[in-house]
């Protein structure tokens, strides 16, 4: 999301100065170009960034409500799927990672299964 908004930025900036080139000197029309452009910026970024807050609002909201002994489906039905799901077999059972997107930061969220049942999640 940030790389997003940087490129927003950048091509704001590209386009005022492709304004100022234009006549080498702001003129009305560039003014008014200028600043419809600016306001689109603004809104859009600004779009983008409360429907990110709402998806890290939501999935942490759900995180919260994880509970140890619940089954695979249930914690799939309340997360939704994983990024990836890393499995153990031995005689002991099966054991599962489960791998989710921070939606804060760049790192992970695991939960971890024995035989189909939650026994511990690390944030």
């Amino acid at each position: 999301m940030k790389r997003f908004i940087s490129v927003v930025i950048i091509v704001c900036l590209f386009s005022m100065t492709l304004a100022y080139a234009d006549n080498n000197s702001f003129g009305g029309t560039n003014y008014v170009m200028l600043g419809i452009l600016t306001v689109v910026c603004i809104v859009w970024g600004g779009i983008l960034l409360n429907k990110k807050a709402e998806k890290v609002r939501t999935f942490n909201k759900q995180w919260s409500k994880l509970k140890l002994g619940m089954t695979t489906i249930e914690a799939r039905k309340l997360l939704g799927s994983p990024l990836k799901i890393n499995n153990s077999v031995g005689i002991w059972g099966t054991s599962a990672q489960w791998v989710y997107n921070d939606l804060n930061s760049y790192e992970h969220r695991y939960l971890y299964f024995e035989n189909g049942i939650l026994t511990s999640w690390q944030d």
